[in-house]
This record gives structure tokens, C-alpha cells and sequence, in this order.
């Protein structure tokens, strides 16, 4: 055997180098997939019909939770100003990632009524 012939490890190590490249991206085209059929389901507002799928991103997962938390500590009494900024920004963010602008908010009707009207309407102040 001459010094330029490769030995069997170096073959073994080329063909395991081969392979890992060729599942990578295998790996790379189903996560392309995945994205894509996640869409369609979206889309079509399928999430009900398929179980296990996970459709939300890890920001609005994120944004999702600390709103939760946020909730916790208004219903506790815990709740400061801050409290208040944060829940603004996580709100916001939270729109802007599902695509949702501010603008797209009902906007309130002009002719606002004062808060012991509004208790009046539904019984609650005589």
C-alpha cells in the first residue's frame, strides 16, 4: 500500500461524513415542510382538527405567559405601574407577531357614557 492510498478508517470516515451530510439535509427539507403544512393548517383554521401540533412561536408563547403572569398578580392586588408597561409591550408584541396591528382594534364609540351611567344600565348603582 502506498502513503497516497487512504485507509479503511479514512473511508469509514468519509462515508459517515457522506451520510451525516445527507441527513442534515433531509433534516433542513422537513423543517421546510413542517413550516409550510403548520401554515396550511393555520391557514385554513384547521388547529382544532389535528392534535399535538404546536402552532405558536416561541415568542408569542413567551408573550402568552407573562401576560398570564401579569393576570395573576392584578387579580392578587400585586400589580404596579410597571406591572402596567410591561403588559402594554407583551400586549403589543404579542399583536405585531400574529400580524394583528393596533389600528385593527375596534376604536370606542364616541359617545361614551360616564362609568356610574354605565353601572346604571346594568343595575348595579340606583
Amino acid at each position: 500500500m502506498s502513503k497516497k492510498d487512504k485507509s479503511d478508517d479514512q473511508y469509514i470516515i468519509e462515508d459517515l461524513q457522506f451520510k451525516i451530510q445527507g441527513l442534515e439535509e433531509s433534516l433542513v427539507k422537513k423543517e421546510d415542510e413542517l413550516r409550510v403544512l403548520k401554515e396550511v393548517i393555520k391557514v385554513n383554521d384547521l388547529e382544532s382538527e389535528v392534535e399535538g401540533v404546536s402552532l405558536i412561536t416561541d415568542e408569542e408563547r413567551i408573550c402568552i405567559k407573562g401576560i398570564e403572569y401579569l393576570a395573576k398578580l392584578f387579580e392578587s392586588g400585586a400589580f404596579s405601574k410597571d406591572d402596567a408597561q410591561t403588559y402594554d409591550i407583551l400586549h403589543k408584541n404579542l399583536r405585531m407577531i400574529r400580524g394583528l396591528s393596533m389600528e385593527d382594534k375596534k376604536k370606542r364609540p364616541q359617545n361614551l357614557k360616564s362609568a356610574k351611567e354605565l353601572l346604571k344600565i346594568v343595575g348595579s348603582v340606583k
